[in-house]
């Protein structure tokens, strides 16, 4: 092989590598959705609700090293960002991580007033309870949480929230 020819079959094996870590995989996927509530002192998650979605269109599956840089996100970077960033490991039946995720939990809400002398910005103001939904393939057995507050890194069992917590396509009208 001549030197320029593995010169140019390196340069896109290098441009194919680079292109494939910039973006983190998507997947669609059978799925199950699950709404937490935050505490805001703590960070001591509940379930509030569930269901099953048949497909679940591109969903994100971060890296490790993903969920390690955010995890050190500043009190700081939250406040500015107006969210905080929980990370999510499932893990399958057969006991090995099937998914990551990053979530973002709103912390602050922004909003502006309109009047005659246009608009003006209100001071932030603290969420009460903070909500988020997380998204894990529907095969996952149990979902494993890590966050800034200390009682935010907690474990629960899928089967176990879906004996437990309501379902509101199961409900009855």
């Amino acid at each position: 092989m001549r030197p320029l020819s593995i010169l140019l079959l390196s340069v896109v094996a290098l441009a194919s590598v680079t292109a494939l870590c910039a973006e983190p995989e998507r997947r669609s996927v059978k799925a199950r959705v699950i709404v937490f509530a935050m505490d805001e002192e703590s960070g001591s998650l509940t379930p509030r609700f569930w269901r099953d979605a048949e497909e679940w269109p591109d969903l994100v599956f971060e890296t490790e090293e993903d969920l390690v840089k955010a995890l050190k996100q500043t009190d700081d970077d939250r406040k500015q960002s107006g969210a905080g960033l929980v990370v999510v490991r499932a893990v399958g039946r057969d006991g090995k991580i099937n998914y990551r995720g990053i979530m973002q939990v709103p912390l602050w809400t922004r909003s502006e007033t309109y009047g005659a002398k246009g608009a003006r910005p209100q001071p932030p103001e603290r969420v009460k309870t903070p909500t988020f939904t997380v998204v894990v393939p529907f095969e996952s057995k149990r979902i494993c949480f890590d966050g800034w507050l200390p009682l935010t890194k907690s474990k629960f069992d899928l089967q176990e929230i879906a004996a437990r917590y309501p379902n509101p396509d199961r409900q009855e009208k």
